[in-house]
This record gives C-alpha cells, structure tokens and sequence, in this order.
C-alpha cells in the first residue's frame, strides 16, 4: 500500500471512530501498528486485499482496532494493593453487626461506633500487613 493511500486510510478511519462511535482519543499508534502487522488478515481476502474498496478498508481497519482495544482491556479485576484490599473491607462495615475475618464479630449501635470500629479494623489489616511482609506468613 502506498504512503498516501495509507495516511488517507488512517485520517479517514480516525475520523470514523470519533464521528461514528464517539471516541474521543483515538490511538494512531495503534492503527499505525494493525496496519503494519496486517492483523488477522487471513480470513480475509489475500496480500492484495487493502486498496480494492476504500469504504471497505476503513470498516475493516475500524474492526480491527475494535477487536485490538478489547484485548487490551484489562479482564475483570487487576490484582489490588493491600492499601485498597483495607478501604474496600473498611467501607462494607455498617452500624449492626459486623464480621471481619481474622479478627472477629464487633457491633456498632451508631457512626461513632462504626468510625471507632473502622480505625480498629484498619490498625489490626495494618499490623497484619507488617507480620507479612516481615515473616511471610
């Protein structure tokens, strides 16, 4: 493919995923890349295949950076810190009765009990924290 068919197709499919599907950065790095690689082109009709339809060429290199943008996403959850482990376990204790592993049932009748509650929890998730980085338990 030449270097103009080539910038016209990127300018065009840019243009066609901000207008059309409403992405507001798109990554021409990534395009650039699908098109030197010739991503998954076997399925479609040959060596030859870029350059027959311009419209075609567009939705395909389109596709083809959909399918690249879905692989890149990350699956369902990232591995957490033990800093977001201890919010997210901080913020599911509520006023009644509570348990939290390693550590035990506590009840809170109102928010100050619950904010006393919270700061014990996080003092104990802290110091168990620190036995682990220091002994690997």
């Amino acid at each position: 493919m030449n270097k103009h068919y080539r910038e016209a197709l990127l300018e065009a499919t840019i243009e066609n995923l901000k207008s059309e599907y409403s992405f507001e950065d798109v990554n021409r790095e990534t395009l650039e890349q699908l098109l030197d690689k010739d991503y998954d082109l076997s399925e479609r009709v040959g060596e030859n295949y870029w350059g027959k339809d311009f419209e075609e060429d567009v939705e395909s290199l389109t596709e083809m950076y959909f399918e690249k943008a879905d692989e890149e996403t990350p699956s369902e959850e990232k591995e957490k810190s033990p800093e977001e482990e201890m919010e997210e376990k901080l913020q599911e204790l509520h006023i009644g009765f509570n348990f939290i592993p390693g550590i035990g049932f506590g009840y809170c009748r109102d928010e100050e009990d619950l904010a006393k509650m919270r700061e014990f929890v996080r003092g104990g998730i802290a110091v168990s924290h620190m036995m682990t980085a220091m002994f690997g338990l």
